[in-house]
């Protein structure tokens, strides 16, 4: 009888147990609590579960204008501040033109101009593809930068100016739901200098 009773008890101090979280609650619906930030829990409240950004400076993201068809490279650094880590179940990118539905998974040499793969360095062989393809855990404290390579069988619209950069936008959502976002600023290229992809495919023929 006693373990029966203890159970709903111990329920209900949960329920009303102080935290960060509905500290912040109460503080929304007008509530004033001059000890908000004492309550327990507040640094895992603000931990998110996911992170994306593009990596800017060096590292170019490209749009790549092969014609008839557009590659995509885009750099990135992925990280999560959840001490159980993230796993990212879908990755979306949003463009400034339509109908390009993007194969992923592409080898960042098969894309990139064959001029820059060595410059590149280390993000051609990232584990970020595993990461976004193969559903690998992303850990705290364990920031992964690489490539996420794609390519459209569709053309970047004509009507599209080339001399400057095209913006678009990054979306990944991890296994929770819950997702993250950041702005892609896209160098459009033409493929005048030949991929290692495409050296490939003249050699065979």
């Amino acid at each position: 009888m006693n373990v029966t009773r203890k159970e709903p008890e111990n329920n209900m101090r949960r329920i009303w147990q102080a935290s960060y979280a509905r500290g912040i609650r109460l503080s929304n619906a007008g509530c004033q609590l001059p000890y908000l930030h004492a309550l327990p829990g507040k640094e895992v409240f603000h931990q998110r579960a996911l992170h994306v950004n593009q990596l800017n400076g060096y590292f170019e993201s490209y749009a790549i204008d092969f014609g008839t068809s557009t590659g995509y490279v885009i750099a990135l650094r992925v990280s999560t501040d959840r001490t159980r880590g993230a796993i990212v179940i879908r990755r979306d990118l949003l463009l400034p033109w339509p109908d390009h539905e993007i194969e992923w998974g592409y080898d960042p040499q098969d894309l990139l101009p064959k001029d820059r793969v060595k410059e590149y360095g280390k993000l051609v062989k990232s584990r970020l593809q595993t990461v976004l393809d193969e559903r690998r855990l992303l850990s705290r404290g364990r920031p992964v930068d690489g490539l996420l390579c794609g390519r459209a069988w569709t053309p970047i619209p004509t009507t599209c100016p080339r001399d400057r950069p095209a913006m678009a936008e990054i979306i990944l959502v991890e296994d929770s739901g819950v997702s993250a976002r950041s702005s892609v600023q896209l160098t459009i290229r033409g493929s005048v200098r030949r991929t290692c992809f495409e050296g490939r495919v003249r050699k065979a023929a």
